[in-house]
C-alpha cells in the first residue's frame, strides 16, 4: 500500500519504543534490531496512533515547529516510508 495524506500509520505489535537521551530508540523485539531516532522522529512515533492520518500528524508537526506544511509533509511521508519498509508500522486507509 502506498503512503498517501489518507493513510493512518499503525505501530507494529512488535515495536517497543523507549527514550535515550535525546534519541529515540525503536526496538524490534522478534528481529533483535534497533532503529535510533532523532527527537523529531521519536515526536512523529509518538504521534503515530493508528487513528490519526498522515495529513493530521503533518498538521500538529506544523503547529509544533513553526514551519510550513509543504516541508513538513515531504519530511514526513519521508520517515514514515524508512518505517513502513523497515516493517516498524504497517498503513491502513482512511
Amino acid at each position: 500500500m502506498k503512503l498517501n495524506i489518507n493513510s493512518i500509520p499503525n505501530k507494529a505489535q512488535e515495536v517497543y519504543f523507549e527514550w535515550h537521551e535525546e534519541n529515540g530508540l525503536l526496538i524490534q523485539t522478534d528481529r533483535g534490531k534497533i532503529k535510533v531516532v532523532n527527537h523529531t522522529g521519536a515526536q512523529i512515533w509518538e504521534l503515530i496512533d493508528g487513528v490519526k492520518t498522515v495529513s493530521e500528524i503533518s498538521s500538529l508537526l506544523q503547529s509544533n515547529f513553526h514551519a510550513k506544511i509543504p516541508s513538513i509533509h515531504k519530511d514526513l511521508v519521508d520517515f514514515l516510508d524508512q518505517l513502513k519498509s523497515r516493517s516498524l508500522i504497517y498503513l491502513k486507509e482512511e
